[in-house]
């Protein structure tokens, strides 16, 4: 039994950085001086539970609040790679953080890209492929979220560094 997990110890460690964030185009290295970034939450192409994710924006009463927390809890995360560095709603940021998440699972884990864009010309300045986190196993479906979007912002709080 104990070869076993050795062995699926080792194939995961060989598989892990096939999933990791991964900058396709430009760099990160820009955000190391600013103070505060904007970031945007892009649901149109996302599906949540195999279901297109409108039927739940629909149904969902405090949506806007919802994405509001998720986009704080990343932040959060952020925030413990980078601490001069604070995301949420800030239209008047120099740079806007879009990320177009395509897939929140029934665990709550999301899956989408980012795109880091000059928030006056919309020029693009990075893009983001596998930007994904893990959610927790306890709790409503934004609490739940909010724990992907933590572990998200912690992840690309690193490749920032």
């Amino acid at each position: 039994m104990k070869r076993i997990s050795v062995v699926a110890v080792v194939m995961a460690m060989c598989f892990l950085p096939c999933v990791a964030q991964k900058v396709t185009k430009g760099s990160l290295s820009i955000l190391k001086n600013e103070s505060q970034m904007n970031m945007v939450c892009d649901f149109t192409k996302c599906t949540i539970d195999d279901k297109p994710a409108y039927y739940f924006i629909k149904q969902e009463e405090n949506w806007e609040k919802g994405v509001a927390v998720i986009i704080t809890r990343f932040g959060e995360g952020l925030g413990r790679k980078i601490p001069t560095l604070i995301v949420g709603q800030f239209p008047e940021a120099r740079y806007t953080l879009v990320y177009n998440v395509t897939v929140i699972d029934d665990d709550e884990d999301c899956k989408g890209t980012m795109v880091l864009k000059e928030t006056q010309t919309g020029n693009i300045v990075a893009e983001i492929e596998k930007a994904n986190g893990s959610a927790g196993s306890f709790g409503s479906f934004f609490n739940l979220l909010g724990d992907a979007f933590e572990d998200l912002g912690k992840k690309i709080g690193k490749l920032i560094k």
